[in-house]
C-alpha cells in the first residue's frame, strides 16, 4: 500500500466501561461511551485522497463532540453517514434526523453534534474535507436531510463506498489517491441532484473543482489540460466540453491566472529584487516573449511599464485623507 493510511480498531473488553475508554480514547472523543449491551465495537477504514472511509460497528452508544468547531475550524469537513443495519439519531444545533437501515444524511464536522443509538449500529461513513469557506457554504442546504440510498445517485456512490472500503487495501497509493477523488465527485453529484440544482449547479461545481485544482499547481510550468485530465480523472473531450460557453477556454483561464498573479508580484514593492522574467518563471511562464505578449493583451501594459509606473512617487493627496 505504500505508506497510505489505514483505519483499524476494535474493542476487546470484558466490559462496557473498558468498551466506551477504549472507543473514547481511538476517536479522541472523552464523550463517547458505549451501553452495556455486550456489543463490541470496531472501526475500519483509510484515508484515499483526502478523504476518509469507515466501516463503523457499534452496540448501543452515545457519542456527543461539543469541541468539533475548535478541533476542525481549520479544515472545515463534512460527513455522510449512511445506516446499514438498527437505527440512530441525529442531532445538530436545532436538528434532528433518525435513520433506518437503507437511509443517510451529511452533517457539518465543525459544528457540535449527537449521534445515539438504543442498540446494535452498522454504519459506512465518508468524510470529506471541504478546505475553503467558500466550499463549505455550497454544502449548506444538504446538512442534516434524511435520503434513501437504495435509488439513483445515492445508490451508486452507497455501493461505490462500500466496495471502496472492502477493496482499498489492495490499492496503492496513488490509486488510493484517484479513489477520493472519484468519491468527491460522487457525493458531490448526488448533494447537488438533491435540491433540482440541475446540470447548471452541477456544471459551476464541476468547473470550480477544476479550477481549484488549477490553482493548487498554477506555477508548475508542465500544469496543462493533460496534466489536468489525468490528475481528474476525466477526458480532455469533457474538460473542453464543461467550459465551452464560458467566457474563455480552460488553456486561457490557466494563463489568465498565471497573469493575474504575475500583475500582483510585479506591483509588490517587497518584490522589487526579483527580475520580471524570474516572477513569470515562477509562475509557470517558460518563455519571456511570450510572457510579455500575453500580459500587454490582458493590462495594457508591457510588464516592464507596468512595474516602472507601480515604482513611481504616490502622487500627493489634493483633499483631506479619509480612513478606509
Amino acid at each position: 500500500m505504500h505508506g497510505m493510511h489505514t483505519v483499524d480498531f476494535s474493542t476487546r473488553a470484558p466490559n462496557v466501561a473498558e468498551r466506551s475508554r477504549q472507543l473514547a480514547a481511538f476517536i479522541g472523543n472523552a464523550a463517547a461511551r458505549l451501553r452495556d449491551d455486550g456489543h463490541e465495537a470496531s472501526i475500519r477504514g483509510a484515508d484515499v485522497g483526502g478523504a476518509r472511509i469507515c466501516s463503523v460497528t457499534l452496540g448501543g452508544h452515545v457519542i456527543a463532540d461539543e469541541t468539533s468547531a475548535r478541533l476542525h475550524a481549520v479544515t472545515p469537513a463534512i460527513k455522510l453517514l449512511f445506516q446499514e443495519e438498527g437505527s440512530c439519531l441525529v442531532e445538530q444545533g436545532t436538528r434532528s434526523v433518525t435513520l433506518l437501515a437503507g437511509e443517510w444524511c451529511a452533517y457539518d464536522k465543525g459544528q457540535p453534534f449527537r449521534i445515539t443509538s438504543d442498540g446494535f449500529s452498522r454504519q459506512t461513513t465518508l468524510t470529506l474535507p471541504l478546505g475553503r469557506a467558500q466550499a463549505a457554504q455550497r454544502w449548506v442546504r444538504h446538512m442534516m436531510q434524511r435520503y434513501a440510498s437504495g435509488e439513483g445517485a445515492d445508490h451508486i456512490l452507497h455501493l461505490s463506498l462500500v466496495a471502496a472500503i472492502g477493496q482499498v487495501r489492495s490499492l496503492n497509493e496513488g490509486s488510493a489517491q484517484m479513489l477520493g477523488n472519484v468519491l468527491r465527485e460522487l457525493a458531490e453529484m448526488t448533494l447537488l441532484a438533491k435540491h433540482g440544482s440541475g446540470e447548471d449547479a452541477l456544471g459551476d461545481a464541476r468547473r470550480a473543482r477544476v479550477l481549484a485544482y488549477v490553482d493548487r499547481h498554477l506555477a508548475d510550468p508542465d500544469l496543462d489540460i493533460d496534466r489536468i485530465a489525468r490528475s481528474l480523472l476525466c477526458s480532455k473531450r469533457y474538460l473542453h466540453k464543461l467550459f465551452l460557453g464560458q467566457d474563455a477556454t480552460l488553456a486561457r483561464l490557466i494563463w489568465n491566472r498565471r497573469l493575474d498573479r504575475c500583475h500582483i508580484d510585479l506591483g509588490d514593492p517587497a518584490l522589487a529584487e526579483r527580475t520580471i522574467t524570474e516572477i513569470a518563471l515562477g509562475w509557470g511562464f517558460n518563455d519571456s516573449h511570450h510572457f510579455s505578449r500575453l500580459f500587454r493583451e490582458r493590462f495594457g501594459t508591457t510588464p516592464r511599464e507596468y512595474r516602472k509606473a507601480r515604482a513611481s512617487p504616490s502622487r500627493a493627496l489634493t483633499g483631506p485623507s479619509r480612513a478606509l
